[in-house]
């Protein structure tokens, strides 16, 4: 150990110099830390904001892909579920086309068909209008007494269109083939 020459008070002071010193150098590098520590920080909540947003732009795409392909199962669900149904349709080998001719051939002029549809499998129903009650009457005795493919004839909705001067109609029937793949009043003729 040195031999120190200087008075107590000196050394004193000296001493008290150099915790100081170290107290400062202490100091300096505690707060070189510390900024040292903000800049991180700062430097790390930027790189974390900047893949927040990139995460949520991605989360939204994702979302509008998901949209997109719920919109697409949905139409394949209903292309489905129309297949399943023309499928049990076809099975039962109706003769719908021929059917809709006859039916189409057997109204009078004064009779427009805006809709003719398959409902059930077993089920017509028809929406339109005519100018002549009567010819709607003649029409309606057709389906229900003298063709023996159609039961349960009924008229489900007659209004009058008074700015064309029509009766808006709908008829709903069902379907019964006298055998199967034929129809037995296919050769009825317009009267």
């Amino acid at each position: 150990m040195p031999i120190n020459l200087l008075p107590q008070d000196l050394q004193k002071q000296q001493e008290s110099n150099q915790q100081q010193f170290v107290a400062n150098i202490v100091s300096v590098v505690l707060l070189v830390i510390l900024f040292a520590s903000v800049g991180i920080i700062f430097s790390f909540r930027v790189f974390v904001t900047r893949d927040y947003v990139d995460v949520n732009s991605n989360l939204d795409e994702v979302r509008q892909q998901v949209t997109a392909q719920e919109a697409i199962e949905g139409t394949l669900k209903a292309i489905h579920l129309k297949t399943e149904k023309l499928t049990e349709i076809f099975d039962k080998n109706y003769p719908y086309g021929k059917t809709f001719e006859m039916i189409d051939a057997n109204k009078s002029d004064s009779i427009v068909f805006t809709t003719v549809s398959v409902e059930n499998q077993d089920s017509i129903s028809i929406e339109g209008s005519t100018s002549s009650l009567p010819d709607l009457a003649v029409f309606m005795k057709f389906l229900d007494k003298e063709s023996p493919d159609y039961k349960g004839v009924e008229l489900t909705k007659l209004n009058f269109n008074d700015q064309d001067f029509t009766y808006l109609f709908s008829i709903h029937f069902d379907y019964v083939p006298a055998t199967t793949g034929s129809v037995g009043s296919l050769s009825a003729e317009k009267g």
